[in-house]
This record gives C-alpha cells, structure tokens and sequence, in this order.
C-alpha cells in the first residue's frame, strides 16, 4: 500500500511539464528543490554561523546586508531570466536562498531590542512578497495549460485518485 503522500511528497509543485524544473529526482520521488535544497542550507548555514559568531563577533547589519544581496541577486535571475537555466542552476540558487535565509535569521537572532523587531518584520515582509510572487509566477504558468478549465483537478495537481 503506497503512502497518503505519494507522489507528492516533498513535492508540492504540479507534477507536469511546465513545473518540471521545480523538482529532482532522488531515489524515484519527486522531491521539490526549493524544500530539499533551501531547507538542509539552511540548518547547515546557521550550524555554520552559530560557530563563527563563537569565534567571531558577526555584525548584524553585515549579515543583513549580505542577505539582501543575495536575495537580490536571486530576484534579478527569475525576473530576468526566468527559470531558463538547467536543473543544476537551480540548486546552486536554492542553495543561495537557503544561504540568504539564514543570513537573515542569524542578523534577527544578533540584533537587540527595537533593531530585532524591524529586522524581523522586513523579513517576514520580503518573504510574504516574494511567496506571493512565485504563487502569482506558478499560478500564471497554470493559466497558459490546456487542462486549466479543470484546475486544481488537473493532471499535473489532482491526487492519482482523482484524475481523470
């Protein structure tokens, strides 16, 4: 008997052509890059800074504005370029992001007072935008499908159970 998340673990991206770049193949399961990619850089960025900031003294405002830069080097690229590069491109920017989150993490957990509040906000700010971006860029690309008059049952987003 298969699993409740079968296909789509990992995977919460239509699983069709047009999203194919989204996800990777490990061990015969689709997997999202964003979630198997960004996440683990996360936890490996933060173990990474945690240590520095006990050698180093990190300035909050330097991992800020180092953060900010990579976010906007990711923004430039899907504004840009889309998502027109091969599958490997794409790990190295989940990576990238993974990175730049916790940069923004560690520059919340650093700050003090007042300065932990603004920082906190803006990020949680930038990324509210930045998910309803990739909704509205997804959603877009949902809209330009022949299946879309069944959407969400469509082939690439309803369970096994419930296609068609």
């Amino acid at each position: 008997m298969k699993k409740a998340s079968e296909p789509f673990l990992l995977a919460h991206h239509p699983s069709c052509k047009n999203f194919e770049h989204h996800t990777i193949e490990f061990r015969g399961r689709k997997l999202c890059m964003g979630c198997f990619i960004t996440y683990p850089s996360v936890a490996l960025t933060l173990v990474f800074l945690y240590i520095l900031n006990g050698l180093y003294a990190l300035d909050h405002y330097f991992l800020l504005a180092l953060a900010l830069v990579l976010f906007g080097i990711n923004l430039i690229r899907k504004m840009i370029f889309k998502d027109n590069f091969r599958k490997g491109i794409h790990v190295i920017f989940r990576a990238e992001l993974g990175i730049m989150l916790a940069l923004a993490l560690m520059s919340i957990v650093l700050a003090n007072g007042n300065e932990r509040i603004l920082i906190g906000v803006f990020a949680i700010t930038v990324a509210i935008v930045y998910n309803l971006y990739n909704g509205w860029r997804n959603l877009r690309t949902c809209k330009t499908c022949p299946q879309y008059i069944v959407f969400p049952k469509c082939d690439g987003l309803a369970p096994p159970s419930d296609k068609r």
